[in-house]
Formats: C-alpha cells, structure tokens, sequence
C-alpha cells in the first residue's frame, strides 16, 4: 500500500473528464465545490491507501511501532514526496512532516525567538493569514511587528494590486517605509529582521514574487541579518518543481500537501535550511534530526503521512483530457472562467487580476456593484451573508469576502474535478441575486 521511492513507472491516472466521479466519488452531486483552497480534495486511491495502513496499525500496533517498520516507512514515504522536487537530493535532511503549516509556523516562530538579540524586528505583510499575528504574540512579544500595507495603492486607497509590476512597486514603497522605521532603533549590533512571506496568500488570493522580494530584502540590508519564511501553504506542485529557486532559497518554507496536493487531511513539508530546527513538541526522537523528531510527537494518527506518498503519486501521473497536468489544467480553466465572469458581471474594468500574480488555481474576481455589502465579521470564520446564500439556495460553496472600501470579491478556485458548467451555475446565481437586488 506504500508507494516506494522506485515506484515511479506506476500506471497514470487520467481524467477522461470524470474525474469526480471516478476519483471523488464522495463527493455529493448537487454540490458545486468552487472553495477547494480552503479545504483540498483527496481522491479515493489516496484515501483507499490511508485506510489500508490505518487498518495494519490496528491489528498489530505495538509490532509495527517497535519493529520498526513505522519509522522506515515514513521515511520511505518523506523521500518519495521529496522526489518531486528538482533540487530533491539538496533536500535530504532538509525537511520533515508536519500536521500543517499552522504547526510548521508555530516551530520555525519558536526557534527564532531563541535568537538572542535585543533587536529584534518581524515583518509581514497585510496579507499574512491573520493567525500567524498570535503566534508571534505568543513566542516574540518584545520584538517590533511592521505590516506592509500591499494593499494599499499609490493614492493611499486599499485596493487590490492589478499587475506584478504594481506589486512590486508597492513592496518595495512599503519596504523602505519599513526600513526607517527599523533605523530609527539605534544599535551597536546587527539588526535580526525577521522577513514572513506568502508565496500565494490565502485572501486575497495573490501569487507574491518572493524571489524577487526576499533579493530586494537582503540587498537593502547587507549589515543586517534577515532571516525568512515562505508560507507556501497553498503551492500547486508539479514534477521537478524548484523549491529553493522559486521561494528565493529561503531560510524555511512550508507547502500544504492536503490543499493542492491530494494527501488526506492533514500533512503539510517544512523546509528548513539550518539544520538546528527543533520541532515545537519535544519528545522521544530530540537531537535527532528534524524529520525524526517529526515523526514522534507524541500519540497521533500518522495515515496522513504514510498516504501522501500516493497523493504525489497522483500529482505526478494525473493527465486531463488534453493532456495536461493537473497545475496547468487548474490554470487553464481558471483563467476562462475568470474572463467569462468579469465579463457577464460587468467588472473587468474595475478590477482584473493579471496571470503573473494568479495562483494557478484561485483567483479573486470582483463582484457586481449590485450585490449588497457583504456584511463584515471579525472572526475567521467568515460568516458572511452572501455565502450563506450560494450554499443554502443555490448548493453552490465558494467564497467571499468583503474589503471595506474595495468592496465585494470572490475567491474562485477550480480544481481538477470542477467543469466549467460548475461556473456557469455559479454565474447565473450571482446574476440572479443581483437582479433581485436590483428589482
């Protein structure tokens, strides 16, 4: 049931444009599923594996912790998920199993905090999962926080960013603000800036130049120390996918592997470049490498782990229709279903997310002005009006958010089992409600 590291000639899974019934039959028909970067998707081969290790475990538990046959295992299964990458055999040694990247965040924020340095500086941007603020709270509370208001547009009015190009202005704008305010600290020692990222941020969904980024950070600070984080929470993967060149080789990165990636709820890769990392739960396995403390944190269900080997699997060897691969097949059918919406919503003038800031697989698409405001909530947990809408009238989960002065948008993702009849159903409630709204 374990996919090894030589189990590449497998037989390919293809789409044959059924792949949600043939790969997600779990799924309920009358549910058109348009938010899968909140909560992935895992096919039934990758599910059927899960449940295949989960049923070993129970029959014979104490022989298969002690043997050590769960060790080896994992560790089969870390160096054929790694195997992906293109830079695979500089990876050995450099990463390990977390349950996601809330607990991948959390060990890197802890180990920084153990930097002693009485000048200590963390910046983020307006984009950071909102969470992550707590977690630097709780681990650096005397460190200065500075948020890059990306949002924020040459006139000082939030808006979201239309191009790369804008983006970056803006970055760099913000950065140097930043970099005052750090100056303004007098210091006999090296400033310790420590830069958190997002490769593709969560809301809104903006696909960030990190590379690029993190050169601008480290040149404007040669006398300083900038240390970095890529939340990469939501990466697409694909084969020989370069980790350190796309993230701008930084100090740790995460990636979700049950968002994208097709492994079971939960199982995200850390990356880390020093090799000092401890995991955040101490147990057994300290001292003895990341990756080994990663796999005894105490008593917990590891099928996640051991079946993300077969969701790489199903990464690699899933062909559409067409033929394409499942990042390029997202991205496709995303971009003509973007075109098609802000068309019939009348909204590509107001705001049109250009490719080169696009996830592959989500993109924000502004709402009609007809559209009543999103009522806003100060919890993550969203519950917004227009959401609970397209779910309980038309069995349509996708969502929403409203951002005060920009206004309503839409998070679209499409997954591999989407069809673009699923935003057409979508498109038409949408009008629906704007009509209703309008009469």
């Amino acid at each position: 049931a374990v996919v090894s590291t030589q189990s590449t000639g497998m037989m390919n899974y293809f789409g044959k444009g059924k792949t949600k019934q043939i790969y997600f039959p779990q799924y309920d028909d009358n549910i058109i599923r348009l938010n899968n970067g909140s909560f992935g998707s895992c096919p039934k081969p990758v599910l059927d594996v899960q449940s295949t290790f989960r049923q070993k475990w129970l029959c014979r538990p104490d022989e298969y912790y002690f043997s050590g046959k769960l060790d080896k295992e994992l560790n089969d299964v870390l160096a054929f998920v790694t195997s992906i990458f293109k830079d695979a055999n500089d990876l050995k040694g450099k990463t390990g199993f977390t349950e996601n990247a809330t607990v991948a965040i959390n060990t890197v924020i802890r180990h920084w905090s153990l930097i002693d340095s009485p000048m200590k500086f963390v910046i983020v941007t307006d984009c950071i999962y909102k969470a992550y603020h707590n977690v630097y709270q709780e681990f650096m509370p005397n460190a200065k926080i500075i948020e890059l208001k990306i949002l924020n547009g040459t006139d000082k009015k939030r808006s979201l960013p239309k191009s790369r190009d804008e983006l970056m202005a803006r970055f760099e704008s913000e950065w140097q603000r930043a970099m005052q305010e750090v100056d303004e600290e007098e210091s006999t020692v090296p400033r310790q800036i420590f830069f958190h990222l997002d490769y593709i941020s969560s809301q809104p969904a903006i696909l960030f130049p990190v590379k690029d980024m993190l050169d601008h950070a480290r040149s404007s600070r040669s006398n300083d120390i900038v240390h970095s984080i890529v939340d990469a929470a939501h990466t697409f993967l694909y084969d020989n996918f370069d980790l350190v060149t796309e993230y701008g080789d930084p100090d740790f990165a995460v990636i979700n592997l049950h968002k994208w990636n097709f492994a079971p709820i939960s199982a995200s890769l850390l990356y880390h470049k020093d090799t000092k990392l401890h995991h955040i739960i101490t147990s057994w396995n300290y001292n003895k490498g990341f990756s080994e403390e990663c796999q005894d944190t105490g008593t917990r269900d590891q099928s996640a782990f051991i079946a993300a080997a077969e969701a790489i699997k199903f990464l690699k060897t899933w062909r559409s229709e067409e033929g394409m691969i499942a990042k390029d097949f997202c991205k496709t059918k995303l971009r003509t279903a973007v075109n098609q919406l802000t068309s019939s919503w009348g909204t590509a003038e107001i705001y049109f997310q250009s490719e080169d800031i696009t996830p592959p697989s989500m993109a924000m698409v502004k709402l009609p002005t007809k559209i009543p405001l999103i009522r806003q909530v100060s919890d993550h947990h969203g519950n917004l009006d227009l959401r609970n809408m397209l779910r309980d009238e038309y069995n349509i989960e996708c969502k929403v958010a409203n951002f005060g002065e920009m206004g309503n948008y839409l998070r679209l993702s499409f997954a591999i089992y989407n069809t673009l009849e699923d935003v057409d159903i979508l498109d038409n409630a949408i009008n629906d409600i704007a009509a209703r709204h309008d009469s």
